[in-house]
């Protein structure tokens, strides 16, 4: 028995800056290298739907802590001071935690 092709298509990315509330998904993978300025695009599924948030410093290094497979909420902070020189950055609160096991029904 044959199954239905499924087509792969760019993820929606989204810019977690302009959200009015956080950001929340299953952490499926990233890309590395991507674009002109070789980012990384995080990718997430929510409803069934995959997602990709476009990496920064910060981002990136929070995130790296964290299995694929986990539920991630990111939230904006807004600009802020670096304490060393003075540079603003943009700052986010990363956090995540297990997905519930769901068993499944026969």
């Amino acid at each position: 028995m044959q199954t239905e092709w499924k087509e792969v298509t760019a993820a929606n990315t989204i810019d977690i800056k302009k959200l009015d509330r956080p950001f929340v998904g299953l952490y499926t993978g990233k890309d590395e290298g991507v674009g002109e300025n070789n980012s990384t695009v995080h990718h997430f599924e929510v409803e069934k739907e995959d997602f990709g948030v476009w990496g920064s410093a910060v981002i990136d290094s929070k995130l790296s802590r964290i299995p694929f497979g986990k539920e991630v909420m990111i939230e904006y902070l807004g600009k802020k001071k670096s304490e060393k020189g003075g540079r603003e950055y943009h700052d986010f609160r990363v956090a995540w935690r297990d997905v519930p096991f769901t068993p499944l029904e026969d």
